[in-house]
């Protein structure tokens, strides 16, 4: 019993090592001014403002980072540093490449139902019946999605603790958000 508590212990350790490993490398990242001034241009973010929401969209790439495909953006305000990181188009694939070896997709929040996609996998449009992928009944919608706020507020609040409800607008379990 007392190897199994160690093991568990140890992989909390080294998950928290990968988390702390990862956000340093997005932090050390060379070209964040550089997306702050697109954000500027684009969006009118003053630089306090930048570097207020900065942090949480790191927060947000090193979950996509560490495995969490597919994440749903619950904030209009960092989506606009996202939009404005991928406006540099050869900076955010200087990013992604460097930091996580292959491109993130910017995945519009949009439910799988609204986008007529299968609510199981999210895989295929328009079917009918059973999802060639997964082989589930393509109009469930009982199981989460990766896109989904659960899904999201689950990831983050085991990496990081508390969301600060400020910057994030979660949608509770009666549609609106919190």
């Amino acid at each position: 019993m007392k190897l199994r508590t160690l093991t568990v212990e140890k992989s909390i350790s080294s998950t928290e090592h990968a988390l702390d490993v990862v956000l340093s490398a997005l932090q050390a990242w060379p070209h964040w001014e550089e997306i702050g001034a697109v954000a500027k241009k684009e969006y009118g973010l003053s630089e306090e403002r930048y570097n207020e929401l900065l942090p949480e969209y790191q927060r947000f790439m090193a979950l996509i980072i560490l495995g969490h495909h597919g994440l749903g953006m619950f904030s209009a305000a960092i989506d606009q540093i996202w939009h404005s990181h991928i406006l540099s188009t050869h900076r955010y694939e200087d990013f992604c490449m460097k930091l996580h070896g292959q491109m993130i997709h910017h995945i519009p929040q949009l439910t799988a139902k609204a986008q007529n996609m299968c609510t199981v996998c999210q895989s295929c449009k328009g079917c009918n019946a059973r999802c060639e992928n997964c082989q589930a009944n393509c109009k469930s919608g009982e199981a989460p999605s990766h896109d989904s706020a659960e899904y999201f507020r689950d990831a983050y609040t085991v990496a990081y603790g508390r969301l600060p409800d400020s910057l994030w607008n979660l949608p509770v379990a009666d549609g609106t958000t919190a």
